[in-house]
Parts: structure tokens; C-alpha cells; sequence
């Protein structure tokens, strides 16, 4: 009887949506943020010297590497820290 008076509430099943989406939005910002801390954070940007030589000469490059990995050569570095007295480096 007192069925028809009592107000229907909403199924919580309709409330996923506009909480998925402020969720998702909240997760972006949040990334988004995220990045720009980490990229201010490293100062600002700096210029790599003869950039566009490095650049033309990329092939060369890459092909004296190629190169020498075929003939077995290698550059293994070591550091060693101690104080800084004792501090020691190795190129082999």
C-alpha cells in the first residue's frame, strides 16, 4: 500500500558513468601535472654542440661502430668511488 507514495531513489548503477569520467579526468590531471614537475624539474633545456654535424654525419657514425664491434673492440668504464683522494678510473 504504501509503495505507490514512497519517492523511487536512483539505481546506483546509474552513477558509474559521471564517476568514471571525473575519475578518469582526475587521473590525467594528475599524470599530466606529474610530467611537468619531472620535465621542470631538469633545468632548462640545453643545446648539444655541432647538433646538425652529428647529424649529417650519423651514418659514418654508425658504421665505424658497427665496425669496430665486428673487430671486438669495446670501451668498458669503471669508476671507482671512494673519498676524494682515492677516487679511481679505469678505461680498458
Amino acid at each position: 500500500m504504501n509503495a505507490a507514495i514512497a519517492p523511487s531513489t536512483p539505481k546506483p548503477r546509474g552513477r558509474i558513468w559521471p564517476t568514471l569520467v571525473i575519475g578518469l579526468l582526475a587521473v590525467h590531471s594528475i599524470g599530466m601535472i606529474s610530467a611537468v614537475v619531472i620535465a621542470v624539474k631538469g633545468g632548462p633545456p640545453e643545446v648539444e654542440p655541432r647538433f646538425y654535424e652529428k647529424a649529417l654525419a650519423w651514418d659514418t657514425t654508425s658504421a665505424q661502430r658497427d665496425a669496430s664491434r665486428l673487430l671486438g673492440w669495446h670501451v668498458q668504464w669503471d669508476a671507482q668511488v671512494g673519498p676524494a683522494d682515492s677516487t679511481s678510473v679505469l678505461v680498458t
